[in-house]
C-alpha cells in the first residue's frame, strides 16, 4: 500500500509542477509568483525534500530559456539556483548519497559566484567543499562569514574533523 501511495504521490506533485510551469510559460503566472511558490515548496518540509523537483523545474530547458528572456539579470535566476542546490545536497546526505551531495554543493559555489553574490554566503559555500574535502576550514573564510548560524556551522564541522579525522556532514550540521 505504501509503493501505491508514494507513487500516487510522485504522479500529483509531477501534475503539480507541469501545471506550474504552463502557467508561468503561458503568463498566467508572474516571475514573483513563481519565485515565491518555489520557496514555499522549498520551506515546507525541515527535509528540504521540494527541493529536488524545484531544481528539475529550474533547469528544464524550456524554463531556462523563458527565465533567460524575462528575468531583469541572469543573477537572479543563479541567486536562487544557488539556494536550490544547496537544499538538495542536504537531502541528499539525508539520503546517504554524500558523492552526489559534494557535486551539488560546487555547483551551489559555482551560482552563487555567477549570481555575484554577498561574500558572506560564497564563504560559507567555500567552507563547506573545504570541510567536505577533509580539510580544517581556514580562519579568513570563517571571517568572510557573516551569517552568524552559517559560521556556526562552519565551527561545527571544524570541530567535528578534529574530533573524527573526517567529515561527517549531517551530524555536524545537526549540532
Amino acid at each position: 500500500m505504501r509503493s501505491f501511495e508514494s507513487h500516487k504521490h510522485n504522479n500529483d506533485e509531477e501534475r503539480r509542477l507541469t501545471l506550474l510551469k504552463k502557467k508561468l510559460l503561458d503568463g498566467q503566472l508572474s516571475l514573483e509568483k513563481f519565485r515565491k511558490i518555489l520557496l514555499e515548496r522549498d520551506q515546507s518540509s525541515l527535509l528540504r525534500d521540494a527541493s529536488l523537483e524545484n531544481l528539475k523545474l529550474l533547469t528544464d530547458p524550456e524554463i531556462v530559456q523563458f527565465l533567460d528572456e524575462h528575468l531583469e539579470s541572469r543573477e537572479e535566476y543563479y541567486r536562487f539556483l544557488s539556494l536550490t542546490e544547496v537544499h538538495v545536497a542536504q537531502v541528499l546526505f539525508q539520503r546517504e548519497k554524500s558523492e552526489k551531495a559534494f557535486s551539488h554543493f560546487e555547483q551551489a559555489f559555482l551560482h552563487a559566484k555567477k549570481a555575484k553574490m554577498d561574500d558572506g554566503w560564497i564563504a560559507y559555500l567555500e567552507g563547506i567543499l573545504t570541510y567536505l574535502q577533509g580539510k580544517e576550514i581556514p580562519k579568513d573564510i570563517l571571517e568572510r562569514v557573516t551569517e552568524p548560524r552559517n559560521k556556526e556551522i562552519l565551527i561545527h564541522f571544524n570541530e567535528g574533523l578534529k574530533k573524527r579525522g573526517r567529515p561527517s556532514y549531517l551530524e555536524d550540521y545537526n549540532r
